[in-house]
């Protein structure tokens, strides 16, 4: 439930957020927007981290059971 509850609440998150990544800015960074802002179906999916999102499901998970 942790796991498939993560990653389908990030992949809903991400598709809807439409961040751009820091890596396809423009040179000025005219398009930079700050994180807490949601920017609309862009085709952009920088936000949130899946990998972030992971790790704090796993710490979760071993503090329920070890804890």
């Amino acid at each position: 439930m942790f796991f498939y509850g993560n990653i389908l609440f990030v992949s809903l998150i991400k598709i809807f957020w439409g961040r751009i990544r820091f890596r396809d800015l423009s040179d000025n960074y005219s398009d930079f927007t700050p994180w807490y802002f949601s920017q609309g179906v862009t085709g952009h999916q920088s936000f949130p981290s899946g990998h972030a999102a992971m790790g704090f499901m796993m710490m979760a998970l071993f503090v329920f059971f070890c804890g």
